[in-house]
């Protein structure tokens, strides 16, 4: 075959059918690369294309405030048949709280090949600087279930019941004091687990 036309060879984006292997091998590696965060494996991937020009910040010049995009929960307890569900984000440093909690909207499950809820939502710590947080700080995402109960005798809304579901925790410092970026896989401990 002519080597011209392989999406795999030559500069990045030279045609419209190697800018699509492009995309679809980046989220396949993406991917792969979340999973081996989240999971003790027996490998290590390589980045094939290292980030190019990437400036580093220390922590305490960066005045932004927190920002945690929350995307999906995945395979939903048999048991959970809630009506909505949401997420609430909290910064702690040991057992203190940070800053205010974070809400995000409640949000329906979505009925596909297998129920997830999509919240595809931004937690903004407003008040909260990065340059403020200690090294320890971690942030807890607590998952609640809403249901709604019908309304009796004549009344117009029923009754809305909240259930903690589980939580999970991200430390946001790595143990060299670098603030973690980019995706993660965490997995939703039960409630009463601790915090």
């Amino acid at each position: 075959t002519d080597s011209r036309w392989s999406p795999w060879r030559g500069p990045r984006g030279t045609t419209p059918r190697s800018s699509q292997c492009e995309r679809i091998r980046d989220a396949v590696q993406g991917l792969i690369k979340t999973y081996v965060t989240a999971f003790r494996v027996d490998f290590h991937i390589k980045d094939l294309f290292p980030p190019t020009n990437v400036s580093s910040k220390l922590a305490s010049e960066v005045l932004d405030t927190v920002l945690v995009h929350v995307e999906c929960l995945h395979r939903l307890s048999a048991g959970w048949t809630h009506d909505t569900y949401l997420v609430a984000g909290q910064l702690y440093h040991g057992t203190r709280p940070v800053g205010h909690p974070v809400l995000s909207k409640p949000t329906p499950p979505s009925r596909s090949l297998y129920n997830r809820v999509i919240f595809d939502c931004w937690l903004n710590f407003e008040g909260t600087s990065v340059c403020e947080l200690p090294r320890e700080c971690r942030l807890v995402l607590v998952v609640y279930g809403r249901s709604v109960t019908p309304a009796t005798d004549g009344g117009e809304v029923g009754e809305i019941t909240q259930v903690e579901l589980g939580w999970s925790a991200i430390q946001l410092f790595n143990y060299d004091g670098v603030l973690v970026q980019g995706s993660s896989l965490v997995s939703v401990w039960p409630p009463g687990a601790d915090k």
